[in-house]
C-alpha cells in the first residue's frame, strides 16, 4: 500500500500531534540522543522521511519513488524519534506506538 493509495485529511497531522505529552528525556547512557513524541506536523513529516529512508536502503522502495513513509496507521499512532543532538536534532530513530 502506497500513499497514494488512501486519502488522509490536509489537517490529520495538525490532530495527530495535539495533546501528546512533548517533554523530551535524554536516553540512558547516551546523553546526546534525546526520545520525545513528534511535536509537530513537520516532525512527523521527518519521522516519515527517516522510515522512507530506511526501506530504501534495505530495498524495499516502492516503486512510486515518494520521499515519506505513509500509511493508515500513522492516524492510529503515537510516533516517538530520537534526535542526535549533536547533529541538530536529526532523527537518528523513530517509531510508531500503536494507541
Amino acid at each position: 500500500m502506497y500513499a497514494k493509495d488512501f486519502l488522509i485529511p490536509v489537517n490529520a497531522c495538525d490532530q495527530l500531534v495535539e495533546g501528546m505529552a512533548l517533554t523530551p528525556e535524554p536516553v540512558a547512557g547516551a546523553p546526546d540522543l534525546w526520545v520525545r513524541l513528534v511535536a509537530s506536523p513537520e516532525d512527523l513529516a521527518r519521522a516519515q522521511r527517516l522510515r522512507q529512508d530506511v526501506f530504501v536502503a534495505q530495498g524495499k522502495s516502492n516503486p512510486l519513488g515518494e520521499s515519506l513513509d505513509i500509511d493508515p496507521h500513522d492516524l492510529l499512532c503515537d510516533h516517538l524519534v530520537v534526535e542526535d543532538r549533536r547533529d541538530a536534532g536529526q532523527i537518528v530513530a523513530t517509531c510508531r506506538l500503536l494507541r
